[in-house]
């Protein structure tokens, strides 16, 4: 299974193209052709994906080195959990990327299960919801509600429990009840 875009040179011989693509879906409720398919010109469409790429990576690196600025400013101020759910939530959002959007981790990582990929994508979708909601609380320690907090908490790790459990054709119905109830 795969589910990233790609690209693909298309030469004809006539003036006529015929273009077949086989799809099926045995592992993901929503599998199938999740983008538009775009014919053009081959080269301008790998210039378009590699600027996409470029500002990934961007992302990639600012998050990394915010994760890891904040991680170094917990260490110098240890009561200050505030700095660590920060690093940690940046860290995790900075993780989810490669796994997102273009996919490139099954670029750098061929051999990487398809399975497993989803799995990591699922998680760090939950692990920053979590993260986020930890961060506010040591942020706004007066105004934030703890039980509201562990309850956050409580739904995040049954969920990230059942994706660990499960294959991907059971876990991939939580998604929507998970992201309704966070709002």
């Amino acid at each position: 299974a795969k589910f990233r875009p790609d690209l693909f040179p298309l030469f004809s011989l006539d003036s006529n193209l015929e273009v077949i693509i086989q799809v099926s879906n045995f592992e993901h409720r929503d599998g199938g052709i999740w983008r538009d398919i775009y014919i053009g010109d081959y080269f301008k469409l790998i210039k378009e994906r590699e600027l996409v790429l470029i500002l990934d990576m961007l992302i990639f690196g600012a998050l990394i080195i915010m994760g890891l600025y904040h991680v170094s400013l917990y260490l110098q101020r240890k009561q200050d959990h505030t700095s660590l759910s920060f690093a940690i939530l940046v860290l995790v959002m900075a993780i989810r990327i490669p796994f997102t959007g273009l996919r490139i981790i099954e670029d750098i990582f061929p051999m990487l299960p398809w399975e497993l990929c989803e799995k990591i994508s699922y998680l760090t979708f939950y692990f920053i919801v979590g993260f986020a909601n930890l961060y506010f609380f040591y942020l706004f320690k007066k105004d934030f509600n703890k039980r509201v907090l562990q309850g956050i908490c409580i739904f995040t790790l049954i969920n990230s429990l059942i994706v660990i459990i499960l294959r991907s054709r059971q876990y991939v119905y939580l998604l929507l009840p998970f992201q309704v109830i966070t709002i």
